[in-house]
């Protein structure tokens, strides 16, 4: 099995596991463009939460109904990447701190880069109103 050329990579299985790195055609046509052609969406200094993974606000793998599917805390674009590669998405790197008027909720470091789909743009966050502390 490892002897044969696979239809993503074009090479042998059984060298393709001896390379550092291999590179890989797309198994599909994307919808979207990607990469170095992909409009930069986004801006630096723009507001945006981020999409939380599961179970990411308590520390578990568990979702409850009740957890907010976007952090509450609101940060600021500190930096846009675009890689030299074709295939690789622009990626969007957070400030270390929320912006003050959220900094009392529950923060989180976003330390990983963000695809624009994981981002929501808040457009003006000074105007967003939070329930007081005990309830969060």
């Amino acid at each position: 099995m490892n002897n044969s050329k696979t239809c993503l990579i074009r090479i042998l299985s059984a060298h393709a596991i001896t390379l550092e790195e291999v590179e890989s055609n797309p198994s599909s046509k994307a919808k979207r463009t990607i990469g170095r052609y992909e409009e930069i969406k986004l801006k630096k200094d723009t507001a945006v939460r981020y999409l939380l993974k599961l179970g990411e606000l308590k520390g578990n793998h568990k979702h409850r109904t009740t957890d907010p599917y976007w952090l509450l805390c609101i940060y600021k674009i500190k930096r846009v990447v675009i890689r030299r590669n074709l295939s690789q998405p622009v990626l969007y790197y957070l400030e270390n701190k929320p912006i003050e008027s959220t900094a009392y909720l529950i923060e989180q470091n976003p330390k990983q880069p963000f695809k624009y789909e994981k981002l929501q743009v808040i457009e003006e966050p000074d105007k967003i109103k939070y329930p007081p502390n005990r309830f969060m």
